[in-house]
């Protein structure tokens, strides 16, 4: 089988090599698109997957591979006495598109995806319009369909991400409300699903925790946003964290949310009162577990085996326990979605002129 981010054998099917002749607008033959096609397989940047992977991309994809790694090959190729030729140009080329790829991150095309949205319009409803158009996305019967397509299309973007590079301290886009709200999405909702029941599903928590401590800072959280459930948002890192002190800090700004959320009430019906409500205490039973689990435990034990942490025996007696909460057995790796188990794929290459 193929596992993931080890891709040493690939083969070129022939739908690579007819979105290559497209791509190319047909000028070229397919024979051509073949060798081009081996060529960047023999230097490693590619693999090819069959029609049953879920990548938006199901043709061609570049090995995944950090901004590091690939800007330090880049800057051997700039150090060179003259430009890059042959197998090298080739490399070259594909390296500078992953670049873009990786650096060109859309806070837009993110939100869209999370929010289930066409543009902007819909991520910043007023709660009526939120609590009438998206109940059953945001808690009430939630939408595997959505979420599916939401992790497919989101995954890569941040499998590709490396925590230890990524810095947008005083950028003005990322540390926006809606670049916070991205980086929310992409670093603390999309891993959980992606890779569930392993450690990259947590790979990137400080990121996310960083986002909405730059949105406290900011104001956002009180001021940013028409929407409650975008404020519920901001506080997700808070509750996923392992720090005592993060989760002081976020049930002291839930609680304050949940005391605005209780005296709304204005063109709702008596059924999304009660709907809301339901959903508050919801969002309030599971920050308090949270909060309570760190202060006894110090850390999440359900997150032990996935952390590669031994398991002591009161977190055991506790885990075997009817006290565990449902959200403490949502890392299974069984639950992961499909979409980042890649597809055991036939190993074939083919020749020229085959």
């Amino acid at each position: 089988g193929v596992r993931n981010k080890t891709y040493e054998n690939c083969f070129i099917g022939s739908e690579a090599v007819t979105a290559v002749v497209q791509a190319n607008k047909s000028t070229l033959s397919r024979a051509d698109a073949v060798h081009q096609l081996q060529a960047l397989l023999s230097t490693g940047l590619i693999y090819h997957v069959t029609h049953d992977h879920a990548f938006e991309d199901k043709f061609l994809f570049y090995r995944f591979t950090s901004t590091t790694d690939i800007r330090k090959t880049l800057d051997g190729f700039a150090a060179l006495p003259h430009e890059p030729t042959g197998q090298d140009k080739i490399r070259y080329v594909a390296l500078m598109n992953r670049y873009k790829q990786f650096t060109g991150l859309d806070v837009k095309e993110i939100l869209n995806s999370f929010y289930g949205c066409q543009d902007e319009s819909g991520w910043d409803l007023v709660d009526l319009q939120n609590w009438r158009n998206n109940m059953k996305r945001w808690g009430f019967g939630r939408r595997e369909d959505q979420d599916d397509e939401m992790v497919e299309k989101l995954s890569p973007l941040v499998l590709n991400i490396d925590p230890k590079e990524w810095d947008v301290t005083g950028d003005e886009q990322w540390e926006s409300p809606w670049g916070i709200l991205a980086q929310i999405a992409i670093f603390d909702q999309i891993p959980r699903s992606a890779f569930r029941g392993t450690d990259e599903a947590f790979k990137w928590d400080d990121l996310a925790i960083r986002a909405t401590k730059v949105a406290i800072e900011k104001g956002y959280f009180e001021e940013a946003f028409k929407s409650t459930l975008n404020q519920f948002v901001l506080l997700l890192p808070l509750e996923h964290s392992e720090s005592w002190e993060d989760q002081k800090l976020g049930v002291q700004l839930l609680l304050r949310l949940l005391s605005t959320v209780a005296i709304q009430d204005d063109g709702f019906s008596d059924y999304e009162i009660v709907k809301r409500l339901e959903f508050s205490k919801r969002l309030t039973t599971a920050f308090l577990e949270h909060a309570q689990v760190v202060a006894k435990f110090k850390r999440f034990p359900h997150r032990n085996r996935a952390h590669g942490r031994t398991t002591s025996l009161e977190e055991r007696i506790w885990l075997a326990s009817d006290l565990v909460p449902r959200w403490a057995k949502s890392q299974n790796p069984e639950d992961a979605r499909n979409v980042i188990q890649l597809p055991v794929i036939p190993l074939k290459r083919l020749t020229r002129g085959r």
